[in-house]
């Protein structure tokens, strides 16, 4: 995945020992470094990450420093020695059989170390015939780790800090990791106060997420938080858009490197996740992290040509893509002018929107990320192909643009990447739609003098219509979804759209007095002229309407709204034409009623309260039968490493579950053509359709966080399509037997669950793989 690249900076941080320092040759027991070797081929990290780094855990260094270990012999390991059996363990293929390897390895060592367990507790960092030692211990928590027994690995951890005060190993950030996932964090807190001098994201940004657990947010908080990301401007990005199955070999960092980034959201992520609210604070305080103030064009020019690079390694496509730039003023609104190629004196504010041209599917809408040069725009059209926030990484075979828009820098960049330029008289209409979103002026005072000017001539007769659109759409400054609302003032005798204003909530009779003005003294098509009446579709927007009306002299009536409903229509049959996997609302589905929904929405709460997805691994799976809501089992599998993502897949044969555990592919699309089941994730709100989230909010259905809520689909050899009434009632049920069977230990159990409208009986059973 293609990065834009962080300013650069380089904070203090505390040098890290090299490695050859920690652990000369001469000093190591017989045979530790070829004990280092055999570990680092098995893991494929080198030795002294093998050592430092447990289960995702990462030692930093500091200042540009980077961990090494030098090469030396092989040497030949003493048959039961504590490095013996370390080998032993690792070759293994089950962590049951690593064990008592392990534990015999830890028990030979302490009589080894007997006279340093007497004087020298808290050194054993310094100690060189210590280093086996504690390589098992690591050892022994990673093993523990993986046969799911967390309290236990935490007591070893907190015995390995306790000999080894220093932590040459870094065992403190993968114990903080786990005091996180299993909630302890009064013992997160007391771990950090424990290590002041830790300047790593895993220290710091995680104290700023406790933090805003205990007090919620304040300004304080924001500036805390603010410096976090400044130090490391990547860590935002990884936590709210990096993705979770990356899980690429990283051998070194440096505090504020995109490498440190990637390792904190692979520890880290469950814990914002889990935290109601923090995902929604952290997205909008990192819009003010800005790494354009401290980079000269230079540094651009350097990042675009990065882009075009990666970019020329993408698979080209068949497809057109729509490319427009669109100049903000310092409200976020619009400017309707021209672009200024003017690289002295750029734009500050600009939202680049790329669409596909031949069915207006949106493949990707951003504000620039640095002010409006050439190497600007050109390295967000590269990070468009990179990144598209729809489909997978390519390069388009043409480009539209309007007229004049693109300058020969760009088109010269077009041309390397080998990608055709075609420029076009007309703006396509998704783009003219999203262009007067941000043209939405406040309403002023109505201009009711002006109005009255005007001679109302014949019986010139409007309608006039308000409703939510059934889309979101994203704030280009927050970047939280919003479902709009269009306010349309229709000439039917003309058939022409004399005005039209989108809000993001319910229009007010400001607004809406404010859209009628714009008709009559600006209209968007026809001459300025005063209606003699007004027709719209309901007695509510009659009332809301009437005062209005009455000043201008105009009459109001209640009757069928023709124009402005095919109107609506349009635009709801264009969207869905446009948009990849269009669900129909759940509520709209064949007998399903609004308990049914509830059922669902207290299901998803108290799953992401559990947190069980923050602890338990992917290959942890349940059998569930239901024979009220499906004729054979189901098996369920929790979603994303260890909270990652949090939701479950249900599949339908345990054949699915093993050959996806089985392959090897990194294909996600190949492995999801052989998929069968349903999925349900928890997330933000625009994965559902604006219909259901409007019936959570009426019925007050709970949604225990912003940014948590429930998402159902079922999925077929890679086709997806909504669920049915019965399979919401399936995923129901499913979900709270996977909480009650990973938050109890039998191997098999039955739970009485009850619905809305009924006890329902649940059978589980965890299964082996």
């Amino acid at each position: 995945m293609a990065k834009k690249k962080s300013s650069g900076k380089k904070p203090s941080a505390k040098k890290a020992a090299d490695a050859g320092e920690l652990f000369p040759p001469d000093s190591l027991p017989d045979g530790a470094f070829e004990l280092l070797r055999m570990l680092s081929e098995k893991t494929g990290m080198d030795p002294l990450t093998v050592m430092s780094m447990v289960m995702g855990g990462q030692m930093p260094g500091g200042d540009g420093d980077t961990l090494r270990i030098p090469a030396t012999r092989s040497r030949k390991l003493k048959a039961g020695s504590v490095e013996d059996l370390l080998q032993q363990a690792s070759e293994a293929d089950d962590p049951r059989k690593s064990l008592p390897l392990l534990q015999t390895a830890i028990e030979k060592g302490e009589k080894e170390l007997k006279r340093e367990f007497q004087n020298r507790v808290g050194e054993f960092g310094d100690i060189p015939k210590a280093q086996a030692y504690l390589m098992a211990r690591n050892e022994l928590t990673g093993c523990l780790l993986e046969l799911e027994r967390p309290e236990d690995a935490i007591a070893n951890m907190k015995e390995s800090l306790r000999l080894d005060e220093g932590d040459v190993l870094g065992v403190r950030w993968l114990l903080l990791e786990w005091y996180c996932r299993l909630n302890q964090i009064e013992n997160a807190r007391a771990l950090i106060q424990q290590f002041p001098d830790d300047d790593s994201a895993l220290f710091t940004v995680t104290s700023l997420c406790l933090e805003f657990q205990k007090t919620g947010r304040t300004e304080q908080l924001d500036a805390k938080l603010l410096a976090a990301l400044e130090q490391n401007p990547d860590v935002a990005e990884e936590l709210l858009n990096g993705d979770p199955a990356d899980s690429g070999r990283i051998d070194e960092f440096i505090v504020g490197s995109p490498e440190e980034a990637i390792l904190y959201a692979r520890q880290f992520r469950s814990l914002w996740k889990s935290t109601p609210g923090a995902m929604a604070w952290l997205k909008e305080v990192s819009q003010d992290v800005s790494d354009d103030d401290d980079l000269s064009e230079s540094h651009v020019v350097g990042y675009a040509a990065d882009a075009i690079e990666d970019a020329k390694g993408l698979k080209k496509c068949k497809e057109v893509w729509f490319l427009d730039i669109d100049v903000l003023d310092s409200d976020g609104n619009s400017t309707a002018e021209p672009v200024e190629w003017n690289d002295e004196f750029p734009s500050k504010d600009w939202i680049m929107s790329v669409i596909n041209a031949e069915n207006q599917d949106l493949i990707r809408i951003e504000p620039g990320e640095f002010s409006l040069t050439t190497a600007g725009a050109v390295l967000e059209l590269c990070t468009t192909m990179l990144e598209p926030q729809t489909g997978k990484p390519r390069r388009p075979k043409t480009i539209q643009c309007v007229k004049g828009l693109l300058c020969p820098e760009i088109r010269e960049a077009l041309k390397q990447l080998k990608i055709g330029l075609e420029e076009v008289d007309e703006t396509p209409e998704l783009i003219q739609f999203m262009r007067r979103q941000r043209m939405n002026d406040a309403p002023g005072e109505f201009p009711l003098d002006q109005i009255l000017e005007l001679p109302m001539t014949g019986e010139i007769i409007w309608e006039i219509d308000w409703r939510a659109i059934d889309a979101w759409i994203h704030d280009p400054d927050t970047g939280e979804a919003t479902q709009p609302w269009i306010t349309l003032v229709c000439s039917p005798e003309e058939g022409i759209i004399r005005a039209q204003h989108v809000t993001s909530t319910t229009p007010t009779k400001e607004v809406i007095a404010a859209t009628l003005a714009k008709a009559i003294l600006e209209p968007l098509q026809g001459e300025p002229e005063r209606p003699f009446g007004l027709i719209v579709g309901q007695l509510s927007h009659r009332l809301d309407l009437e005062e209005t009306a009455a000043s201008i002299g105009c009459g109001v009536i209640v009757e069928a709204t023709r124009m402005t409903d095919k109107v609506m229509e349009s635009m709801e049959d264009h969207r869905k034409e446009r948009t990849e996997h269009q669900f129909e609302p759940l509520m709209r589905a064949e007998h399903m009623t609004p308990p049914v929904l509830e059922d669902l929405f207290k299901a998803s709460a108290e799953y992401f309260k559990s947190r069980i997805y923050t602890r338990v691994r992917a290959e942890s799976v349940i059998e569930i039968t239901c024979p009220e809501f499906c004729k054979t089992p189901v098996f369920a599998v929790v979603m994303g490493q260890n909270g990652q993502e949090i939701g479950i897949m249900i599949f339908f044969n345990l054949k699915s579950v093993q050959g996806m555990f089985r392959s090897r592919s990194n294909d996600y699309e190949s492995l999801a053509k052989k998929m069968s089941g349903l999925g349900y994730s928890i997330g933000p709100k625009e994965q559902l359709h604006p219909l259901d989230v409007a019936a959570a909010d009426q019925f007050g259905w709970p949604v225990p966080a912003t940014d948590a809520w429930p998402s159902i689909y079922h999925i077929e050899q890679g086709e997806i399509r909504p669920l049915t009434t019965a399979e919401v009632r399936l995923t129901t049920v499913s979900i709270i037997a996977t909480m009650k069977a990973h938050q109890q230990s039998p191997t098999s159990a039955t739970y009485d669950i009850p619905l809305s409208d009924r006890v329902v009986q649940v059978s589980t059973k965890k299964v082996s793989l």
